[in-house]
């Protein structure tokens, strides 16, 4: 086991707090750090990631969006949904955008 103090979120805090002075502030006091709050603050970086890539979609030319279907060793069926687009110089990139876990028989197979 190990404590809030240890867990990878707060590790990737302090790693990222050096020349942080607000940062460092904000885990050497302790405050809003509840389970519930670091939750939070994940989510809302996940979706600023998230806007920032699908904001580069939208400036590229093409794009494709694939989402593709496959089981992990314990037979769980998982969804993984990427986008495909090309940017200004013809470089080809790909962005996950998704991996959801699909409820049983909701696709079921021939």
């Amino acid at each position: 086991g190990h404590d809030d103090e240890e867990g990878n979120f707060m590790l990737l805090m302090k790693t990222r707090a050096e020349g942080d002075i607000a940062l460092q502030k904000w885990i050497t006091e302790g405050r809003y750090q509840s389970p519930d709050i670091l939750n939070e603050l994940i989510s809302l970086m996940g979706n600023e990631v998230l806007r920032q890539r699908l904001n580069n979609v939208n400036e590229a030319r093409w794009f494709a969006v694939i989402a593709d279907e496959t089981s992990d060793i314990s037979n769980s069926e998982q969804l993984c949904v990427s986008i495909w687009w090309v940017g200004n110089d013809y470089t080809i990139y790909e962005d996950v955008i998704g991996l959801m876990q699909v409820r049983p028989n909701l696709m079921r197979r021939p």
